[in-house]
């Protein structure tokens, strides 16, 4: 099951989160990170390289802008 749904507009719509999106930013601002691995399904893999191909930023930069979004609007 999974905790978006995936529009034409580019924007995540996240389940519980009602007429709430995410827009991603093309903001060029250097964030300090931490390396981790992680797995990610290969069709939320296939979306997020589109988006970050489509909006000129990288994967990495779009991974950033949906987890602070999530982690914004989740319903605890």
């Amino acid at each position: 099951m999974s905790i978006y749904n995936y529009n034409s507009d580019y924007k995540f719509i996240f389940k519980g989160v009602a007429d709430m999106g995410l827009v991603i930013k093309k903001n060029t601002e250097k964030i300090s990170s931490i390396n981790r691995t992680i797995r990610i399904k290969p069709e939320c893999f296939d979306k997020l390289m589109e988006l970050s191909e489509k909006n000129g930023i990288s994967f990495n930069k779009v991974v950033n802008q949906c987890l602070e979004y999530a982690l914004e609007n989740i319903e605890e």
